[in-house]
């Protein structure tokens, strides 16, 4: 059940997704994209991808400030899950708490992560655009105009992808690391073990 739930890439056609994959998902149905709308394995792929990638340049990077790295890799998980809910915002929200927080930051990305977090912590216009608020409708974008549903998503994918961006800048402005120093690295600052 987990297995399937969360590594068996499948998107449902719902409202109330909120994830890059889900705007990569109404894209390509509207850009009559049919390799990539009914070729799910593109979306594991690109997900293994990013996430490799963000964990590979991340351990290689001098970046000094351990948020930086933290925040890099939980926003590459957030912009690749193929179920991200309003409820996942919260997560995001945290990570750009983070982020701002990073010492040696400047006044320009402050305000960037700021206004991001700031449009991750309002409220979608679900609730304005679903005028009939049937509970037992499953998703009721299906009687939306189709624009609609990218009101609903952009709001939450845009600034999420623009923190990732800001993160992977600091990650990149630090340079790396050759694989020995940074296996050095990490072997070296492990916590040493107590004698007995």
């Amino acid at each position: 059940m987990f297995f399937q739930s969360n590594l068996h890439i499948e998107i449902w056609d719902h409202t109330g997704h909120y994830g890059l994959a889900y705007l990569m998902q109404l894209l390509a149905a509207d850009g009559y994209l049919t390799l990539f709308h009914q070729n799910w394995g593109l979306i594991h792929l690109f997900r293994s991808l990013v996430l490799a990638a963000t964990a590979l340049l991340v351990f290689h990077s001098r970046e000094p400030r351990v948020g930086v790295g933290v925040s890099a890799l939980l926003l590459a998980h957030f912009l690749t899950y193929q179920h991200v809910w309003e409820h996942h915002m919260t997560g995001v929200c945290v990570v750009a708490a983070i982020l701002m927080t990073v010492p040696d930051r400047t006044r320009l990305r402050y305000i960037a992560v700021l206004s991001c977090l700031l449009l991750l912590a309002l409220p979608t216009p679900f609730g304005l655009i679903d005028v009939e608020k049937d509970s037992w409708v499953f998703s009721p974008g299906e009687q939306w105009p189709r624009y609609a549903l990218y009101i609903i998503v952009l709001p939450k994918v845009l600034p999420t992808l623009a923190l990732y961006v800001i993160a992977m800048h600091e990650v990149f402005r630090s340079g790396f690391r050759t694989p020995r120093e940074a296996i050095r690295n990490a072997l070296t600052r492990a916590p040493a073990r107590q004698q007995s």
